[in-house]
């Protein structure tokens, strides 16, 4: 029943954006933020070192490349990848961050860890290595499903930079269509390196790759929408609740 939903030309995964810009600021010439900004086909961005590959020709008798590796191919034809929409900044210190960008409106920034002691502190528990902080990427976008469900699965942009100082956990979030997702996105900084008062300055090229989202399902068409969103009424809970109320209603 799932893989006969998404393979079914109908299933289309709509967007809308949340986060308005200055009205006399305009993306794109439209006043909507472009979901292209954000959102890139992996198979249109392949790192230069596999793009740069051939495939060998005498597989008997010379050892094959990942040029045709099932998990490489598979990864690079059914993902997107979040890239950075701007030019930004972090400072990141043993205490927290600061964060600047081109121009406010294309990037919030949040954490799960570097909240203040007054509001409940690190929201990963007592037991979370503070020396690895999170940083949260809100880009202002939702996701939505034309019907039924979908799930997609962040990945770390390893084979973009097998060094980048941000790295993306791996991550499932399940699309609905009555429980649309923020296309957020969570990075975490090793600040083991840092001593009390240090500070270290990450500067991000726009248009680099921030994390890989794979489609377990194969690429499906976008279309651009109106989104209706349930309002939030707690803080913590609600995308468990919405979810389940989903299921339920199956």
């Amino acid at each position: 029943m799932l893989n006969w939903a998404f393979k079914s030309s109908k299933q289309k995964i709509t967007w809308d954006y949340i986060t308005d810009r200055p009205s006399s600021i305009q993306f794109n010439n439209t006043g909507t933020k472009d979901l292209s900004d954000y959102f890139i086909p992996l198979s249109k961005i392949k790192p230069f070192w596999f793009k740069n590959l051939r495939v060998s020709k005498d597989v008997f008798n010379n050892h094959p490349n990942v040029k045709v590796c099932p998990s490489f191919v598979e990864l690079f034809r059914n993902s997107y990848a979040f890239v950075a929409p701007c030019d930004f900044q972090l400072k990141i210190t043993a205490n927290g961050f600061d964060f600047m960008q081109t121009e406010e409106g294309w990037l919030k920034i949040s954490s799960h860890t570097a909240l203040p002691a007054e509001v409940g502190g690190s929201q990963m528990g007592p037991d979370w290595d503070p020396m690895h902080q999170n940083v949260k990427i809100m880009s202002g976008l939702q996701l939505g499903c034309k019907k039924g469900h979908y799930n997609i699965i962040f990945l770390p942009a390893y084979y973009h930079d097998p060094n980048s100082r941000l790295f993306a956990p791996p991550g499932v979030s399940t699309i609905t269509d009555n429980c649309p997702l923020d296309l957020n996105l969570n990075l975490f900084i090793d600040i083991s390196n840092l001593e009390p008062g240090q500070q270290e300055v990450i500067n991000i090229s726009c248009g680099t790759p921030l994390a890989y989202i794979y489609f377990p399902f194969g690429i499906l068409p976008f279309e651009k929408t109106t989104i209706t969103k349930k309002m939030r009424k707690t803080f913590i809970g609600d995308y468990n609740k919405q979810l389940d109320e989903y299921k339920n209603s199956y």
